[in-house]
C-alpha cells in the first residue's frame, strides 16, 4: 500500500471533517487500485487479441498450401489434418475416408506403432 492508502488509527473520536477526509483517501486508494487492475486486464486483452489474429485459419491454410509442394498427397492430407486438429476440439474432428483408411492400414500393419503414433498425432479411432 502507498502512503495515501494507509489509514491512520486515531485515538480520539474523529470530527466529521476528518471522517470525510479518511473516506476520500480510502476511495482514492480504491480508485487507483481499480485503475491499475483495469490497465493490466486491458493489456492482457490486447495481447490475447493479437495472438488470436496470428493463429487464424488463413495462416494455417497458407502453411498447408506451401508445405503441400514437398509432400505426397496422403502426407499433405495428414499434415493438414494435424494442423486443423490443433485448432479444433478432439471430438469435433471430421475425417475423410482416405484418412480413415490410412489410419486402419497403419493399425493393421503395426498395432504397437499405431498406439505410439496416437500419442503424438491426432488420428481417427479404429471404430470410425
Amino acid at each position: 500500500m502507498f502512503w495515501f492508502c494507509v489509514e491512520r488509527s486515531p485515538t480520539e473520536t474523529p470530527s466529521p471533517k476528518r471522517k470525510l477526509k479518511t473516506i476520500i483517501k480510502r476511495l482514492r486508494c480504491q480508485k487507483w487500485q481499480l485503475q491499475k487492475r483495469a490497465n493490466i486486464l486491458q493489456s492482457k486483452l490486447n495481447a490475447a487479441k493479437q495472438s488470436k489474429n496470428t493463429n487464424s485459419i488463413h495462416s494455417i491454410a497458407d502453411v498447408i498450401n506451401s508445405a503441400a509442394k514437398f509432400l505426397t498427397p496422403l502426407q499433405a492430407k495428414l499434415f493438414a489434418s494435424q494442423m486443423k486438429a490443433k485448432v479444433h476440439k478432439k471430438h469435433s474432428l471430421r475425417w475423410s475416408v482416405k484418412e480413415e483408411l490410412a489410419a486402419l492400414q497403419l493399425y493393421y500393419k503395426s498395432p504397437k506403432g499405431d498406439r505410439y503414433l496416437r500419442t503424438i498425432f491426432s488420428l481417427p479411432s479404429r471404430s470410425t
